[in-house]
């Protein structure tokens, strides 16, 4: 497709839906809206587990935003002059292949966008269209193993060993499918830390290499096992000894950024007291606030993020969320390149962001870790967007505690 043509869609759509077609050599209206996180994964498992009617129902609230993003997506996708076909998809842990899912209700307004997937033409689609029985038999072992389907996997399996012995996918996916048995059959995790390292380390770049693109379906499974395991106070209880041995990671909100299911790294941050003691737990609590849509709460958390952890190792691990909002990157940028880190303390990131953001103070809070110009600079934005004339007494009293945020301050409003 020529550049040109691409001008016509946004930008982002455009690479959102080019990076799904190269990971899946396909484009699923489903696939690219769990991409863009406009369909929750967690709602997206229970609809794959059957506890869900119609895929539809979870969004309909969001039908405003999601319509016209996926017409645009579809047009875009028939501009690649990619093929056009029904889309079945099969309900996890069910070995009956006839057991699909249904996407929507007939006559439903996301029908034409659910129900169809759009396949890239390349050398394995045409392969599949001549019969090559090596290459179906594999594609449905892949399918088999991502929809968590063992008899089927099983059976694909043995097909593939029968006319082709010697096929590279055979060791890996024998792997795949014995980790799977071990999981359905909930075979007990005896050491925590030895099964973090194998899916860290083994299994999850197995899947990602052996299932092209789609095996966060397959992982998810075994994050949310083990995630059951994890006793999180014990990781509270010791954190220093985890840090020490670079096991940091060691906390079920971990299991659920993997997922990704944003509500449940949340909920196991917010249930620790020592939330605030932790800036690996506190950047991921960040993270997960703004990867779920939460604006408001993920701004005043970015603030006591800055306010409670100021030192070089935590700036360093809060640009791991910051790098998700592209707003506060840059400003964060800016406040290096200015050399407000050094002149103003990275303590004072928050007040940069009430200058060049003004419109947050009417969410964000001042509290007892906020240094006393951020609570005065609140004030005084606040007044005189109130009151739209200049508070004399506010900007005295800012100049007084801080007289270069006062300067940055006059200097921006000019």
């Amino acid at each position: 497709m020529s550049t040109r043509n691409k001008a016509n869609f946004d930008k982002e759509l455009v690479h959102q839906v080019d990076k799904l077609v190269m990971n899946t050599g396909c484009f699923q209206a489903v696939e690219f809206l769990l991409q863009v996180e406009l369909l929750p994964y967690a709602e997206y498992e229970q609809w794959r587990m059957g506890h869900i009617l119609y895929l539809s129902e979870v969004l309909t609230e969001q039908r405003e935003v999601i319509l016209p993003l996926l017409d645009e997506a579809g047009r875009y996708v028939s501009s690649l002059n990619m093929l056009p076909e029904p889309l079945l998809i099969q309900q996890w842990e069910q070995n009956n292949q006839l057991s699909h899912l249904k996407l929507c209700p007939e006559k439903s307004a996301f029908s034409k966008y659910l129900n169809e997937q759009y396949i890239r033409q390349d050398n394995e689609q045409m392969d599949l269209f001549f019969d090559n029985r090596s290459l179906i038999i594999v594609s449905e072992l892949k399918r088999a193993l991502i929809s968590r389907n063992i008899q089927t996997a099983s059976q694909k399996l043995q097909s593939l060993y029968e006319i082709e012995p010697d096929h590279d996918i055979i060791k890996p996916t024998k792997k795949l499918l014995d980790s799977l048995v071990n999981a359905l059959e909930e075979d007990q995790i005896t050491d925590i830390i030895h099964e973090m390292h194998f899916l860290i380390k083994e299994l999850a770049p197995l899947a990602k290499e052996t299932l092209s693109g789609q095996e966060r379906d397959y992982m998810s499974l075994f994050w949310r096992r083990l995630a059951r395991y994890i006793n999180d106070s014990i990781y509270c209880e010791q954190q220093e000894k985890f840090s020490e041995n670079k096991l940091e990671n060691v906390h079920s909100s971990f299991c659920f950024e993997q997922i990704p299911d944003w509500q449940a790294v949340i909920k196991s941050i917010e249930q620790e007291s020592v939330l605030i003691k932790s800036p690996r737990l506190f950047a991921r609590y960040c993270l997960a606030l703004r990867r779920s849509g939460q604006y408001e709460q993920y701004i005043q958390n970015t603030c006591q993020f800055f306010w409670q952890f100021s030192n070089k190792k935590s700036a360093q691990i809060a640009q791991g969320f910051l790098m998700v909002d592209p707003i506060l990157n840059n400003l964060w940028h800016d406040f290096h390149d200015l050399e407000f880190d050094t002149q103003w303390g990275r303590c004072q990131f928050p007040c940069l962001l009430l200058i060049k953001i003004p419109g947050i103070c009417h969410y964000v809070k001042a509290d007892n870790h906020s240094p006393e110009e951020f609570g005065v600079l609140l004030k005084l934005i606040k007044t005189e967007m109130k009151d739209g004339n200049q508070s004399i007494s506010l900007r005295k009293q800012l100049k007084e505690s801080h007289a270069n945020i006062f300067q940055y301050f006059l200097e921006q409003k000019k």
